[in-house]
């Protein structure tokens, strides 16, 4: 299927156009000339007296209902007119998009768009809203509504749980959901069928947009989970035809979730063809190829040895389990039995947690271990 465009005349009726002055002045004069005044011209529409007069006077937007029920008769050219509007809004107090991208065409970022609003975001009230932790992955749905609509505002906020959301005009969830018929904010919402269509590139935003969002990146794989069921079959649809199907998990229930996985024999082949922007997804996924590619090489240490380098570890300052598993190249799992075994020693703790969310747990050495000698000592006499 090829990718669409979405002309000024594909779009909802009730959204209003601004033109630059002097063709919007022609336009009503235009009108006078075919229907002989401005209130013959009202009868046409069948609007209120006096709501073209200020549509005229005042230069406001133009609602689309309107130009859609003149353009005939006066014999005005639809090309023209996308070709010199300067912005277009929505009903009511929606923000304009100014300087717009017309036609809004089909593209990867849109799609992408569209996922991020999906599994992050939500409408309220006919307001678009989307929430995350990253800066990167807000600046980067900014970006994608500049490329998909043209200069557009967006309002960031923080919340007291430390994320970020961000809210931009109504009239991209009229346009969106216009086009794709689209069920924001519910659970048996799902992505455009046409993405099943679209080339390539469009279901490989779709699924860095899944993962960025919803994406857990481990050791050993990439697990994407959300209680969305319809959205995680559609997502290992797209993964099975664009990677080799033993990478992946199949779809199963966990807790109140359903989640798809990538196992490890697929990371670098998702790698290769999906670039994240979450930051700490991206170190994740680099860390586990490199692990993967060591994995062949590194001897399994003696026993109590990884004790011994943890501490090593953590003498040099405190840390989280993925700071010490990115340092030492042990699975967290590991790394976590081990910690604890050092806890029932006394020889580590807890220190509170990296974020307000409260996890993950930062760990640090005790009181009693002075220097690595002496843990050294202590240690070795436990179990070596």
């Amino acid at each position: 299927m090829e990718p669409r465009e979405f002309h000024i005349w594909d779009f909802p009726n009730d959204i209003r156009i601004k033109l630059p002055r002097d063709i919007h002045t022609k336009f009503f004069e235009d009108c006078i000339k075919v229907f002989g005044s401005v209130r013959n011209y009202e009868r046409h529409l069948k609007v209120n007296f006096g709501t073209a007069r200020e549509w005229k006077n005042k230069y406001l937007f133009i609602p689309l209902w309107a130009i859609k029920n003149t353009i005939k008769y006066i014999e005005w050219n639809w090309n023209f007119i996308e070709k010199n509007i300067l912005s277009y809004k929505g009903i009511n107090t929606s923000s304009p998009v100014v300087n717009p991208i017309l036609p809004i065409k089909e593209s990867p970022e849109l799609l992408e768009l569209i996922t991020h609003m999906l599994s992050d975001g939500c409408i309220s009230k006919g307001t678009p809203f989307y929430t995350n932790s990253s800066t990167a992955l807000i600046e980067n749905f900014g970006n994608l509504l500049r490329k998909c609509f043209g200069d557009i505002n967006e309002k960031i906020y923080m919340l007291k749980t430390g994320d970020y959301y961000c809210t931009t005009s109504k009239v991209v969830y009229e346009l969106i959901n216009h086009f794709y018929h689209i069920k924001f904010g519910s659970l048996r919402g799902c992505l455009p069928n046409e993405i099943f269509t679209l080339p390539e590139d469009f279901s490989y935003n779709v699924i860095k947009a899944l993962v960025d969002d919803e994406g857990f990146i481990r050791e050993n794989r990439i697990t994407v989970s959300m209680k969305n069921k319809k959205i995680i079959n559609q997502l290992r649809i797209l993964l099975a035809k664009y990677f080799n199907v033993s990478y992946l998990t199949a779809v199963r229930p966990k807790d109140d979730c359903w989640y798809v996985a990538i196992n490890s024999s697929g990371l670098k082949d998702f790698h290769e063809k999906i670039e994240l922007v979450h930051p700490t997804k991206i170190d994740d996924l680099t860390f586990a190829i490199e692990k993967s590619k060591l994995r062949s090489v590194v001897q399994k240490n003696p026993r109590g040895k990884t004790k011994l380098i943890l501490l090593d570890a953590l003498k040099d300052g405190d840390r989280t389990v993925k700071e010490l598993s990115h340092r030492i190249f042990i699975n967290s799992s590991n790394i976590n039995n081990h910690l604890k075994e050092l806890k029932s020693l006394g020889l580590v703790k807890e220190d509170g947690y990296l974020n307000t969310k409260g996890k993950p747990k930062i760990w640090t050495l005790n009181n009693k271990c002075l220097n690595m000698k002496n843990m050294e000592v202590k240690f070795n006499g436990t179990y070596l």
